[in-house]
This record gives structure tokens, C-alpha cells and sequence, in this order.
């Protein structure tokens, strides 16, 4: 069930009960939409409709564990007042794209752990201004971006799981073990 708008003008919209199939693309029609939970008890399937960049009010988008196979479509780099991004536990392949990132600067969450997303993670979530968590493991990454991790100092403790230590991401960001390192194919 999706939590109450927390102002009587807002919107928040649930898909229920449990839709199958393709997202309708007739979900870019609601372009007022500031909240969107289609993820979980739904059993939706295949890409995430590129007409989602029409939902230009929209600050949260649910769509985890909603079996989607596609890759992350660019476009949902437009909706510029999105601040929670969840899209977690999915089949989503590809990379991340410098498009989606220049455009997410008001992202304080963004789940995508349990994908088969895959490339090195990109420089620009370093630069996103206002996140805070960022969850990627258990996905296909292959490497940092250097100035991302550095090796620890042979001083430093090594945490269970974790052979990098985060340096450079801002003290907001969650560390390297958190992020999903040891779950991923970095090197």
C-alpha cells in the first residue's frame, strides 16, 4: 500500500492488485504523478517504459523487484525532481549511463542492488550533490572509478569483505563494503 501523500495536494498512485505483464506505457500520461510504487507485489515484466520521462512531477519511483529485464533507459534522467529511485532486485542489465547520471542531481537514495548491471560505476555518482544512500551489490561491476577507492593503508584495519577502502566519495556516501565491492567483479 503506498504511505499517504503528506500534503492534500500531492498524488501518490499504487498499481494494484497485482498487474502483470508489460508497465503500461500509458503511465506517461500522468504527468502530475509525484509518487509511483509498481514494485514488489506486482509481477510486472520486461523494460521500463521510456514514457516514464513524462511523469515530470515525479520524486519517487518504486519499481523494485518487479522482474524488469531491460536496461535502465536514459530518459529517466529527465525527471529532474526525482529523489528516490528504487529498483532494486530486478534483471536490469546494461551500464550506467553518464546521461542518466547528469541529469539526477536531486537523488538522495538509489537502490540498484540485485541487477546484472554491468561496466565500471560511473564518476557521476560521485557528483550527485544530495545522495546519500547508494546500494549496488550483487551486480556485474567490473571495476572503480580510481578516484572512487584506493587500496587501504597496511595500518588500516581491513574490514570483513572489503579489500578497498572508500577515499575520495564524499563522508555522506556509504563505504566500499556497503556499497556491494565484495559482491560485485571489481577489481
Amino acid at each position: 500500500m503506498a504511505p499517504a501523500p503528506s500534503e492534500p495536494h500531492e498524488a501518490a498512485c499504487e498499481v494494484a492488485p497485482a498487474p502483470s505483464g508489460a508497465i503500461p506505457l500509458e503511465i506517461g500520461n500522468l504527468a502530475k504523478l509525484r509518487e509511483l510504487y509498481i514494485g514488489y507485489y506486482n509481477n510486472y515484466e520486461g523494460r521500463i517504459p521510456l514514457e516514464t520521462r513524462n511523469l515530470s512531477s515525479l520524486v519517487r519511483l518504486d519499481a523494485a523487484n518487479c522482474e524488469l529485464s531491460s536496461e535502465i533507459p536514459p530518459e529517466i534522467g529527465k525527471l529532474k525532481k526525482l529523489d528516490t529511485l528504487f529498483l532494486q532486485v530486478n534483471g536490469l542489465t546494461g551500464s550506467l549511463t553518464v546521461e542518466l547520471g547528469s541529469l539526477l542531481k536531486n537523488l538522495t537514495l538509489l537502490n540498484l542492488f540485485k541487477n546484472k548491471l554491468h561496466g565500471a560505476i560511473p564518476e557521476f555518482i560521485r557528483d550527485l550533490p544530495n545522495l546519500e544512500v547508494l546500494q549496488l551489490w550483487q551486480n556485474n561491476f567490473t571495476k572503480w572509478v580510481r578516484t572512487f577507492l584506493t587500496a587501504p593503508a597496511p595500518s588500516e584495519p581491513r574490514r570483513s569483505g572489503a579489500a578497498l577502502v572508500a577515499r575520495a566519495l564524499p563522508d555522506r556516501l556509504v563505504d566500499a563494503e556497503t556499497m556491494g565491492e565484495d559482491e560485485n567483479l571489481l577489481a
